[in-house]
C-alpha cells in the first residue's frame, strides 16, 4: 500500500512523498458485510491483564490501523472487529 509519508510520520517535511507500507496480516475472516482482523503476537509481556492490554494496544495500534485500511481498500468492506492474539500470556486483546 502506498501512503503519503506525512500521514504516517509527524512533522514530515516533504508533502506528497510516497511511502511504501508492507506487512503480512496473520489472518482475517471475511463475512458478507464486514471483516474481522486478527494478528498473533509472541511478545514477552508482564503485569496485570489491564496493564498488558494497555501496553499492547499502544504498541500495535499503528500497525493494526494500517492493516485495517489495507483490508478495507482491497475488499471494499469495513473492518468491524480487530484482535491481537497474545500467545505468551494466552490472551486476546480487542481494539
Amino acid at each position: 500500500m502506498l501512503k503519503e509519508a506525512d500521514t504516517i510520520f509527524e512533522e514530515f517535511d516533504e508533502p506528497d512523498a510516497p511511502l511504501l507500507i508492507h506487512g503480512i496480516i496473520d489472518g482475517y475472516i471475511e463475512l458478507a458485510d464486514e471483516i474481522i482482523l486478527y494478528d498473533f503476537k509472541t511478545d514477552d509481556v508482564f503485569g496485570s491483564q489491564a496493564q498488558i492490554e494497555k501496553k499492547m494496544r499502544e504498541r500495535y495500534y499503528g500497525q493494526l490501523k494500517l492493516y485495517c485500511q489495507a483490508l478495507e481498500k482491497a475488499l471494499n468492506k469495513p473492518v468491524k472487529q480487530t484482535y491481537l492474539v497474545l500467545l505468551k500470556p494466552k490472551m486476546i486483546v480487542s481494539f
